[in-house]
């Protein structure tokens, strides 16, 4: 499966983006959230993406992103199953936190920059 360039014609997917999207960076920030990262239902990888998704299709509440996700959009995520809404709910909420989103979001938006850029 290739990247293929997007074109205003023809645009590509966002998560067909964010599964292409290289996380290194961000998990050096994400580390800090993680314990025990052995412990860990799903991926931090891939709450990552489903967090950029969220802010990438600016939903205004995550009920909306979670009733879209389908098994396609799980597995580009990183995904082996799809997450329940509490999980994420979760996820955002007190592991990872307010400030922690922020820190996570700027880690985000450089390294999808630096996607672009190249």
């Amino acid at each position: 499966m290739d990247f293929i360039d997007p074109t205003p014609i023809k645009p590509v997917d966002a998560v067909r983006f964010l599964s292409f999207l290289d996380l290194s960076p961000v998990l050096a920030v994400l580390e800090a959230f993680y314990c025990e990262p052995w412990r860990s239902r799903h991926p931090p990888e891939a709450m990552v993406r489903l967090f950029a998704l969220y802010k990438l299709r600016r939903y205004r509440f995550l009920t909306e992103l979670w009733r879209l996700l389908e098994k396609k959009t799980v597995k580009l995520l990183g995904f082996k199953r799809k997450p329940s809404y509490k999980t994420v709910w979760h996820w955002l909420n007190k592991r990872v936190g307010p400030q922690g989103l922020e820190a996570i979001h700027a880690a985000l938006i450089e390294a999808i920059n630096h996607c672009l850029s190249t």
